[in-house]
């Protein structure tokens, strides 16, 4: 579950400074580049217009021939926007909105491990409360802030629920813990 979370404060931290965009591709026909690898090629099935690649279609990115990343939806000025889904280099995927090249609204992310998270982004950040399934079946369905924060519960796999307080991924104050024969 630790490594989890580390994943996902990952993803947080690495969306936090993509304010400035740069762009690839063929000269009229440019997509964004949010924090890509140097040296990737973009691959756009999809219209250009005014320059940048737009509306429906798939964006693949590879390095040296070989395919790290890929986007299936639509494009607005180079852009993803509205609903599409993302498959990261590392297998991870996100399938939801996106607004300005960014997670926005209602989505679903797998991440390389097989662990599950369904939330409310806000500039590519899970915000509010999220349902996280980790591989081995623990669930924390909760308040979120880089990791378990506010009010929420873990339900494990193996038995037994905690419920109460969390704080930057820890249980915090008091709380129950509620086992197989307890009734919660």
């Amino acid at each position: 579950m630790k490594r989890l979370f580390f994943l996902i404060v990952l993803l947080c931290a690495s969306s936090a400074g993509a304010a400035e965009i740069n762009y690839a591709g063929k000269a009229d026909c440019r997509v964004a580049e949010h924090a890509r690898v140097a040296g990737q090629a973009a691959y756009w099935s999809g219209a250009c217009k005014d320059g940048y690649a737009s509306g429906p279609g798939a964006l693949q990115w590879s390095k040296d021939g070989k395919a790290t990343e890929r986007y299936e939806g639509t494009l607005s000025e180079g852009q993803p926007q509205g609903e599409g889904i993302a498959q990261w280099a590392d297998g991870s995927l996100h399938q939801g909105s996106y607004r300005n090249g960014m997670l926005e609204g209602p989505g679903l992310i797998v991440f390389a491990d097989k662990a599950k998270m369904t939330a409310t982004f806000e500039r590519d950040a899970p915000a509010g409360a999220v349902t996280v399934i980790a591989r081995n079946g623990d669930r924390y369905e909760g308040g979120w802030q880089n990791g378990p924060e506010g009010s929420g519960s873990m339900t494990f796999a193996l038995g037994g629920v905690y419920r109460g307080a969390w704080h930057e991924g820890n249980p915090l104050g008091t709380a129950k813990y509620y086992t197989r024969t307890d009734k919660c």
